[in-house]
């Protein structure tokens, strides 16, 4: 079970988020190798509370042409990040300039090889990463999601919409079933396959029941379910689990970790048949041999918003396929497992933390429509960029409860608090490869990229539940707002000014003078700041997983980019610290420059060489970007390919 008390260090942080731009003012005063700002005369708008590690240039502190900001002294050893951050509904392309500094910083800046010998794992002993590639199933999800996102503005909200508040449905209570081996009456399920892009009714039979949930598996799906359940090839472990075993294991991950960790983290399912209890439905959701990814569960609005429809063939033109049920959809193990997981992922990885991601999906349409009262007024959120519109669609159509970055980002957490998510292999390599490649995507534009719309929207929410806890997630989850506005609101800070601390930290997090924690490792991060300006927790993701198989073996702050590592130890804890767990950036001696995409970001690192040194940057088109300005010490590896070191 998910403890709301885990958080507690990120919560005591939370006072920073509204204490950073009172500091800024006394900052500007601090410290003689504090950056000077030319022109315009006055300092910057936001300092670090040393006035050295890090400060913020903003839109209104350019002058004509650009800024400077000189340091009196670099010294030889000393680094400065340059972080553009266009903040903005266009991209930004702007040319980085320096001067008094040193090309010696090379593409793999990294620190010395004693490092690996430092966390006490030698130069031997590790292994890749295992796990299997999520891609096609996050690409297979986008079907899904294109289909959710969009219903509402499809249908124009008809009337018929039941929610809590409405009285329960005679019809809605006569179909739940309440014993294994029931059948659903009125004919089983109707259910959506992206293939044939078309609904049919399937009987079905209840197979296995918790205090809130209830398991069922269409009838013509049974008999390989079972052949490939009990299969002892389909386990990588080579020992196969029974049916009840495998529902036993999925019922006890859903009432002990995926709800409690749901409702403490983002708010109350829906419960719109009034039985407390949540379908999961096993069934074949592609219907034919897909292209374009897996399909491994989804949420569909349509069966909490409109009542049952019992037309044989699930085609009225007032309820839209409904099953008039509080319902999620999990893919079929046959088909799961002919896609290249094997049981032992597809049981304790990613089927619950499907159930997960989806459930958070039903939530945020709980908590703004459902709760509210509202069809088709609680979907105003437009798309965030014309990538979202497809061919043939126009933007009204397109309108979302919330934007899809958010409300995906947030899914993608839910994972994580339930422990899975981040505590597993292959999304940790997700998140590693979004931090080696992050300059080629907007965070807010989705364009359905597995690592750099998922990784992205992953990373930034991640980094704000670890800074505020529980607390943020709930916020995100308000009816009242969406998008940008909903992110300030939640986060206590502009998304411009907010967005700078995200790309900061994705930098540096923790690689300055923190330890990584008692017991577990005792040596410091690859760099340092003056004033220990970076040690702070505002610069740091924490590795937070309550209820994962990693929790015991991970202090609270563990290193993200170590967390997120490369490599793991053949035995023991993953404590290896890699390239490839690094924010990549672009070193730079004289001159570089770059075309940001809309809300995306980039990094530049320059090295000084024990004298006054200058940063320069002009904006050629589109705007000008935020720029946060990181110096420190010491030697921050860059991103490689992903291997081991």
């Amino acid at each position: 079970m998910v403890s709301p008390s885990s958080p507690a260090s990120r919560r005591a942080a939370a006072p920073l988020l509204a204490a950073l731009t009172l500091l800024s003012a006394a900052g500007a005063g601090c410290g003689n190798s504090s950056g000077s700002l030319t022109p315009p005369p006055q300092p910057p708008t936001e300092l670090a509370a040393d006035g050295t590690a890090y400060q913020v240039i903003t839109p209104a502190d350019y002058g004509t042409g650009g800024f400077n900001v000189t340091y009196p002294n670099l010294g030889v050893d000393e680094r400065v990040a340059v972080l553009p951050i266009a903040a903005g509904t266009t991209g930004y392309a702007v040319t980085v300039a320096v001067t008094g500094t040193s090309g010696a910083v090379g593409k793999l800046d990294a620190a010395p090889a004693a490092r690996a010998v430092a966390d006490g794992l030698g130069t031997g002993g590790q292994v890749e990463d295992a796990g299997v590639d999520r891609s096609a199933l996050l690409a297979g999800h986008e079907l899904a999601r294109q289909r959710r996102e969009s219903f509402l503005a499809r249908t124009g909200g008809a009337p018929g919409l039941v929610t809590p508040a409405l009285p329960r449905s005679a019809a809605i209570l006569a179909a739940v079933a309440s014993a294994v081996g029931d059948t659903r009456a009125g004919g089983g399920f109707c259910v959506f396959q992206y293939v044939t892009k078309a609904t049919h009714r399937y009987p079905a039979t209840l197979r296995y029941t918790t205090p809130h949930a209830e398991f069922w598996v269409l009838d013509a799906a049974w008999p390989s379910f079972q052949s490939a359940i009990t299969n002892p090839a389909n386990w990588s472990s080579g020992v196969a689990r029974t049916t009840d075993q495998v529902f036993a294991s999925l019922g006890t991950a859903y009432e002990s970790k995926i709800l409690s960790a749901l409702q403490t983290y983002f708010g109350p399912e829906s419960d719109v048949d009034g039985n407390t209890k949540m379908i999961f439905l096993f069934a074949d959701l592609m219907g034919g041999a897909g292209t374009n990814g897996t399909v491994v569960g989804y949420f569909d609005p349509t069966d909490v918003y409109y009542p049952r429809d019992v037309t044989s063939a699930c085609a009225s033109g007032s309820s839209f396929g409904s099953n008039g049920a509080d319902m999620l959809y999990l893919i079929d193990p046959t088909t799961f497992h002919a896609a290249g997981f094997s049981l032992d992922t597809i049981v304790d990885e990613e089927w619950p933390g499907t159930m997960a991601h989806e459930l958070q999906h039903n939530v945020n349409f709980n908590v703004r429509c459902l709760q509210q009262g509202k069809g088709a007024s609680c979907v105003q959120a437009p798309p965030t960029c014309a990538a979202e519109i497809p061919a043939g669609a126009t933007s009204s159509q397109m309108r979302q409860q919330e934007n899809t970055w958010i409300n995906e980002g947030l899914s993608m957490v839910s994972e994580d608090v339930a422990g899975f998510g981040a505590a597993t292999p292959s999304e940790r390599s997700r998140l590693r490869q979004y931090l080696a490649s992050y300059p080629a995507w907007s965070l807010t534009c989705w364009e359905s990229d597995p690592i750099g719309n998922y990784g992205g929207a992953h990373a930034y929410m991640r980094y704000w539940l670890d800074q505020i806890g529980p607390g943020f997630t709930m916020a995100m989850e308000n009816p009242a707002l969406h998008g940008k506005a909903n992110v300030a609101s939640a986060t206590g800070v502009s998304f411009e000014q907010g967005f700078a601390r995200f790309a900061a930290a994705s930098l540096v997090s923790n690689e300055d003078t923190a330890v990584y924690g008692s017991g577990v490792l005792s040596s410091p991060g690859t760099i340092s700041s003056l004033a220990s300006g970076l040690s702070d927790s505002q610069f740091s993701y924490g590795a937070f997983l309550p209820g994962g198989a990693l929790a015991s073996q991970q202090p609270v702050w563990a290193p993200w980019h170590h967390y997120t590592r490369s490599c793991t130890p053949a035995s023991g804890p993953p404590l290896t610290r890699t390239f490839a767990a690094n924010a990549t950036y672009t070193p730079v001696a004289s001159t570089a420059g770059v075309t940001l995409r809309q809300d995306g970001w980039a990094t530049f690192v320059t090295r000084g060489t024990g004298g006054p040194a200058t940063v320069s940057v002009t904006p050629s088109s589109g705007g000008k970007p935020h720029v946060a300005l990181v110096r420190y010490t010491g030697a921050l590896p860059n991103a490689v390919p992903a291997v081991c070191q």
